[in-house]
């Protein structure tokens, strides 16, 4: 993969974001916390956007700026709002209004509709620059008439941009966050549609062509990003596979890679080396929802965990290989970007 991956025809802004094409009319990027390099040099950990999540950022009060935060010297980090800073330095370069933006909080699995949002009352928040946030959905909507920005914190999950047509005709666009606790083997399906048993992201679109109408043909998928299974290593001590990644070893997604020849029933061993298949598990999710290959994209995807494209990676943190943070993933209209 190269360093930089806008795809064409999509106004760049590297190194800041990478960007992508999701149908005709909707465009989604990624911001970069951290400064890039070529495949296969060592990452770098000097800040490019830096840390978009208040929740993980490391330090307080006046000693962000000597220790590579983006805050500017003598700046009293006492709330960590340093985090807000970024994000808006990074929106600002993106040509993007901070009243314009709606960051989504990808906390449970709600499907969440612009069209909705005065009914979700104190929920909606404004942080201190301006950026309205609610919590508590993984799959969120807007008509691209009504000029948003949506945008989540992650870091490794799948994420995908959507594009569908409602039963006027007009475009609307959003994105499922799909992440470890939401995905299950086909045997163990935590959702349902119509009372039968469904993956998330069948369910999402389900209640998306609910509330909009329209139909699943219309639908166009970008899935932009989602972590390796040679990146997302696992052990289990005090939890199983089963506890974790339910079905997932009945379907083969989940591979010993210490014990090739481990099946189920034998013992667990806390050492040995687990890969979970978690492309291959998004991707199943996805198309068993009814989508048709040339509805999908997976063009340019990236893994988070490849340390050296400088994005932030939740793995990657827990493990010690780089401070833990968030970037931001945003879904527009393309005629945002063209007014």
């Amino acid at each position: 993969m190269s360093e930089f991956v806008t795809e064409a025809n999509i106004p760049s802004f590297q190194p800041y974001a990478d960007g992508f094409a999701v149908g005709k009319d909707t465009l989604a990027y990624i911001t970069r916390m951290r400064e890039p390099v070529g495949p296969g040099k060592v990452p770098k950990r000097e800040l490019l956007v830096g840390d978009i999540l208040r929740r993980t950022c490391a330090l307080g009060g006046t000693a962000c700026a000597a220790n590579g935060c983006q805050a500017t010297e003598g700046f009293n980090n006492n709330e960590k709002l340093c985090s807000d800073l970024n994000i808006k330095d990074v929106t600002e370069r993106l040509n993007i209004k901070a009243e314009d933006i709606l960051m989504v909080g990808v906390t449970a699995d709600a499907v969440g509709f612009y069209d909705q949002l005065e009914s979700y009352g104190d929920n909606v928040k404004t942080n201190s620059v301006g950026i309205r946030e609610l919590p508590g959905f993984n799959a969120f909507f807007a008509k691209t008439s009504e000029k948003v920005v949506l945008g989540a914190r992650l870091a490794d999950c799948g994420f995908a941009a959507i594009e569908f047509k409602d039963r006027d005709g007009e475009d609307v666009q959003g994105f499922v966050h799909l992440t470890r606790p939401n995905l299950q083997g086909e045997s163990k399906l935590g959702f349902a549609v119509d009372g039968e048993a469904a993956g998330c992201f069948e369910y999402f679109m389900h209640e998306a062509l609910k509330h909009y109408g329209g139909d699943v043909d219309s639908i166009k998928v970008h899935l932009i990003a989602a972590i390796k299974a040679e990146n997302f290593r696992h052990t289990f001590k005090d939890k199983g596979p089963e506890d974790l990644f339910p079905g997932w070893i009945e379907q083969g997604l989940l591979k010993n890679i210490s014990n090739p020849d481990w099946k189920p029933g034998d013992e667990i061993s806390p050492d040995d080396i687990w890969e979970p298949q978690y492309r291959e598990m998004v991707l199943y999710q996805i198309m068993s929802s009814g989508i048709k290959p040339e509805q999908l994209s997976e063009e340019n995807m990236i893994d988070p965990a490849d340390l050296e494209l400088g994005h932030a990676s939740n793995h990657a943190g827990a493990h010690g290989k780089m401070p833990d943070a968030r970037d931001a993933y945003l879904v527009m209209p393309r005629t945002y970007q063209e007014q």
